[in-house]
């Protein structure tokens, strides 16, 4: 008699054949991106300028405008985190005790090394536009 073949998945293996008389198995991984490992020091926390600026296109292909609640991180920490960050990446910024969370959408190309550039709207939880920029701390979420 010959039993039917039956495909499983469990515990991160898929089972792609299962014979009950000879009992032979087959395990093949199954890659689960959900638990991909974010690159080393992708979540560091940095103390720098905070900006404004009026978003348009950023380099992540969106368009903005500078009443959406996002921000541009320096260029140097954009490119070596471009593959994670243009994948719907959140910052988190605290300056004056309050703390927002914003999308990255951009690159600062005119910003310090620990600086971001935010839009109108979310400096503006921060400090008015006359102030021109404050310390802010930092983080990707």
């Amino acid at each position: 008699m010959h039993w039917p073949t039956v495909s499983l998945v469990s515990f991160g293996l898929a089972l792609t054949s299962l014979s009950f008389m000879s009992l032979p198995i087959t395990a093949t991984p199954v890659l689960d991106v959900s638990k991909r490992a974010d690159p080393p020091g992708l979540h560091d926390v940095h103390t720098g300028e905070a900006t404004f600026y009026n978003p348009g296109v950023g380099n992540c292909g969106e368009t903005n405008t500078q009443v959406d609640f996002v921000v541009a991180v320096n260029i140097d920490v954009f490119n070596q985190f471009r593959s994670v960050i243009c994948d719907d990446k959140f910052m988190s910024v605290t300056a004056f005790g309050k703390t927002v969370s914003l999308k990255i959408v951009d690159e600062c190309v005119t910003c310090g090394p620990d600086g971001i550039d935010l839009s109108l709207a979310a400096f503006e939880i921060f400090a008015p536009p006359g102030t021109g920029e404050f310390q802010a701390q930092w983080f990707i979420q």
